[in-house]
């Protein structure tokens, strides 16, 4: 029974790191997306009602982000919150039966909403 559940826990484990890199990748790809805004942004020949536009995309990537960050979860427990899970993966107390997921580690700050490259020094 409790090699079982051992695995089971261990399966736990994988399926958390799982869920976060699933996260990251989606916040990479807007992240990406965002870099390709600001360049755009960038250019002098853009109007002001352009790079307006621009702003509104960059400012909505922004809110998906943060939505993908307080949202990701597991068994009900925001992966990004900076806590620590403890995993029982084997028989016995030692070190070597656990494996400690601190969310620190995986953990990022999504603070772009504040960025503003609605006007051309600004997107540079």
């Amino acid at each position: 029974f409790l090699r079982q559940r051992s695995r089971a826990t261990g399966s736990d484990a994988v399926s958390i790191i799982a869920i976060a890199d699933g996260a990251q990748a989606q916040i990479g790809d807007i992240l990406q997306r965002q870099a390709e805004l600001a360049t755009q942004a960038a250019n002098g020949t853009l109007s002001d009602e352009q790079r307006g536009a621009l702003q509104q995309e960059f400012a909505a990537l922004s809110e998906e982000a943060n939505r993908i960050k307080s949202t990701t979860s597991f068994n009900g427990v925001n992966v990004f919150s900076g806590g620590s899970t403890n995993f029982q993966v084997g028989t016995d107390s030692s070190a070597d039966s656990r494996i400690a997921l601190n969310s620190n580690d995986l953990a990022f700050t999504a603070q772009l909403s504040s960025l503003n490259i609605g006007d051309v020094n600004s997107a540079r």
